[in-house]
């Protein structure tokens, strides 16, 4: 969308990602640990190489391999790898005996957060991996030759968040066949019930002013109507009720009345008041203060790579 100036006032934080070049500032000047704030995750592996003149090409396609450690190898666990870097290409192998670098992990990393696995946008140009060739080395370890840096106009990426209100959530099971068989229409009557309290009482508009979300896990809660297995009923239901309001005690207040009203909302096989939900804390509501919502992801173009960000250095 287009920026103006209500969108950056509206932010209550805005940060650019940073590329290699304020650390490689920071290196020049023998510091011996740099803190950075928002920076790309490969800058922080490009840095050194490239201050010591290796070509980019390798430098940013291995930088890209290694930023999450041995996710980029066949390990079921966090921990570390170790690379090698010349001026042909690089290599990498876990630091894990049991794990391996093989070309398909080291390959597959590059669809990890991007668009494109073969072209990939830095702040100071595009890592091109088309022609990049993996050969396994041994049980262990992987070669990558061919990748090619191309350097263009230089941008960062500035990322703002705005605070959209204030959430309340609660979680309860359901158990009750009779429940499960309606409970589309069971939470649809819930909601124009609550709706109408809801204006009734504070005068705001649910879906507008405050909303409400009902998710049923065991029934597609994660895929929603993407879901295309065959309906089968579950013999329980999870549902997370999620308040969010423009104040915290009006969310607070809205969960609490809306956990009460539904743990006894009514069904015609059941005569008289019913406990439709189990809910596993008492308070079952749940503050989860502010939340947020992307709202910059534009492009800056700086007048260098280092006026965007500031630099302070101690000795301790």
């Amino acid at each position: 969308p287009e920026i103006d100036e209500q969108l950056i006032q509206n932010c209550s934080h805005i940060v650019a990602m940073m590329g290699h070049e304020p650390i490689v500032n920071l290196l020049e000047k023998q510091c011996d640990v740099i803190l950075c704030g928002r920076a790309s995750d490969t800058a922080l592996f490009s840095a050194l190489p490239l201050m010591r003149g290796f070509l980019p090409g390798p430098v940013w396609h291995c930088a890209k391999t290694i930023e999450c450690g041995a996710i980029c190898s066949t390990s079921t666990r966090a921990d570390g790898v170790f690379a090698e870097i010349d001026d042909n290409g690089f290599s990498v192998e876990p630091l894990a005996l049991d794990a391996s670098c093989t070309p398909l992990s080291l390959a597959s990393h590059t669809l990890y957060e991007n668009a494109d696995p073969y072209l990939i946008r830095e702040p100071s140009g595009m890592l091109d991996t088309q022609n990049a060739r993996y050969q396994k080395l041994s049980e262990r370890k992987t070669r990558v030759e061919g990748s090619v840096f191309r350097p263009d106009r230089y941008t960062l990426k500035l990322e703002g968040t705005t605070c959209t209100g204030f959430q309340t959530v609660a979680i309860g099971g359901v158990r009750d066949p009779y429940i499960i068989a309606r409970v589309d229409s069971w939470l649809a009557e819930m909601k124009v019930f609550f709706a109408e309290r809801l204006k009734e009482l504070t005068g705001k508009t649910l879906g507008k002013e405050v909303r409400l979300d009902i998710s049923q896990y065991g029934k597609n809660a994660v895929m929603g109507e993407l879901e295309k297995s065959s309906a089968q009923i579950p013999n329980e239901i999870g549902l997370l009720f999620c308040v969010t309001a423009p104040e915290q005690a009006l969310a607070n207040d809205v969960a609490r009345f809306i956990t009460h009203t539904a743990s006894h909302w009514p069904i015609p096989e059941w005569d008289g008041f019913i406990s439709g939900i189990a809910f596993p804390f008492s308070p079952p509501e749940i503050d989860r203060g502010p939340v947020y919502r992307f709202t910059l992801n534009h492009i800056l173009i700086p007048e260098s790579p280092l006026s965007a960000f500031r630099f302070e250095m101690e000795n301790i």
